[in-house]
Parts: C-alpha cells; sequence; structure tokens
C-alpha cells in the first residue's frame, strides 16, 4: 500500500522522468548516428519533439502541485495574511479557470486531430495533443486542492 500510494503521489514525475530519459536516450541516437554512420535516423528527431511537449507540458502540472511556479510577492509583505490568502484562493480559482478552459479545448483539438498524422513517424497527431487535457485535469486538480486548503486556513484564522 505504501508503494502504491508513492507511485500516485509521484505519479507525473515518474512519467516526465521516463519520458526525458527516453528524449536524451533518442537525442544522443542520433548524434552518434549523424556522426559515426553518416545519416541521422529521422524518426528521434520528430519523436523527441513530441517527448519535449509532453514533457512541457506535464512539467506544468508538476510545479502547479508543488506550488512551484513563478510568482511574485510584492503583496505578500503588504497585504495581511487573510488578505494574502483570499488573493492567492483568486489566483487559483483563475488557474482552475484556465485549466478547465485548456481542458475542454484541448479534447476539442484531441478529436479533431485523430486523422491527421506524423510527417515521419505516421502516427496520429491526437497522441501528441492528449497530453494537453490532461496536464490541464492535473492542474484543475491542484488548484482545486490548494483552494480548499486555503479555505481552511482562512476558516482557522477566523477562530
Amino acid at each position: 500500500m505504501k508503494y502504491i500510494k508513492f507511485f500516485f503521489n509521484n505519479f507525473l514525475k515518474i512519467v516526465s522522468i521516463f519520458l526525458f530519459v527516453c528524449m536524451t536516450f533518442l537525442t544522443i541516437f542520433q548524434v552518434l548516428s549523424r556522426y559515426f554512420l553518416g545519416a541521422p535516423i529521422s524518426f528521434t528527431l520528430e519523436v523527441s519533439k513530441f517527448l519535449f511537449i509532453w514533457i512541457s507540458f506535464l512539467g506544468c502540472a508538476i510545479v502547479l502541485e508543488d506550488n512551484e511556479h513563478i510568482c511574485l510577492d510584492l503583496l505578500k509583505n503588504k497585504l495581511s495574511p487573510k488578505w494574502y490568502n483570499f488573493l492567492e484562493i483568486f489566483v487559483s480559482f483563475l488557474i482552475f479557470s484556465f485549466s478547465s478552459v485548456l481542458f475542454f479545448q484541448g479534447i476539442k483539438l484531441v478529436f479533431a486531430t485523430i486523422n491527421q498524422v506524423t510527417p515521419v513517424t505516421q502516427i496520429s497527431m491526437s497522441y501528441i495533443y492528449i497530453v494537453i487535457p490532461i496536464s490541464a485535469f492535473f492542474m484543475m486538480l491542484s488548484s482545486g486542492r490548494y483552494v480548499k486548503n486555503k479555505m481552511e486556513n482562512i476558516t482557522k484564522m477566523k477562530g
């Protein structure tokens, strides 16, 4: 049970690390094939690009979950803790709203590109674009949990 909980708590990180290792391997393989075989293997560049897209989108969800995204602390010292919590809730609500739009539009994009294939590997572009609703879903979960925790902090401050 402990391992299952660890896996689900770190699922996105595990997937991102795996994708990064694959991308690194493919890039090294392409460079070696270019210099030692005299001709690069064409699919490696395309797959590396798609893996980078996946890593970038999953990284957004990871950073949001860990609350490590870029933010300005300009107002933190100027507002009371209560008002700063309200500001963080508002920002999290905006993130949730944007993520929900990204989620639904991403699903539309996935279905719109089912028949579109990549030039070299001939795989459906929907496999590349599916990361948009996946990462948006995890960002919605993260921002929702963050708002819930902040609301609990505010109620504790009142009591």
